[in-house]
């Protein structure tokens, strides 16, 4: 169902198309939708990233728009496939108290809108790649036309919100 029907069923509910309720729908189902998501890593959410080359003496690095969670951290070098741990920050500076520099990441730790490597990756690291898989949050909605998994399978979950 596109998001234009919901809002048409929204209004059909409230029995109302005041200027004000036309305005404010799209955020109001927008809204809606992140309240829903926020409630769960469901499956339709999980996505990875295009793999990432570390930097030779990086140890930050950007999430990804719309990221809300991460599910895996695998580092890919040779057809051979690691996985890098998420870890506590107090942990890892204990372990890594100088800016020590090791040949690929073995952990990670998220941040608000990024996330350290730890040991900092070296020349040898940047010859592979990094891939987050993670869980995103859908985009809001801004098109008449717009559909996503929950306007597909759930629009009456956005309907009843109205």
């Amino acid at each position: 169902m596109q998001i234009s029907q919901i809002e048409t069923a929204i209004k059909l509910r409230l029995n109302r198309d005041t200027p004000t309720v036309t305005d404010n729908l799209r955020e109001w189902v927008s809204q809606r939708q992140r309240q829903i998501l926020r409630t769960k890593n469901f499956g339709f959410m999980w996505t990875q990233n295009d793999p990432i080359t570390p930097t030779d003496g990086t140890r930050n690095y950007s999430l990804p728009t719309r990221f809300k969670d991460d599910y895996a951290m695998w580092f890919e070098k040779d057809n051979n496939r690691s996985r890098i741990w998420s870890a506590e920050m107090q942990s890892l500076n204990t372990r890594y108290a100088t800016d020590t520099t090791g040949s690929q990441p073995l952990y990670y730790y998220l941040k608000a809108t990024t996330f350290d490597l730890y040991p900092i990756p070296d020349a040898t690291a940047a010859t592979g790649t990094i891939v987050l898989e993670y869980y995103q949050y859908l985009a809001d909605f801004s098109e008449d036309t717009d559909t996503n998994y929950l306007t597909d399978n759930y629009a009456d979950l956005l309907i009843a919100a109205g």
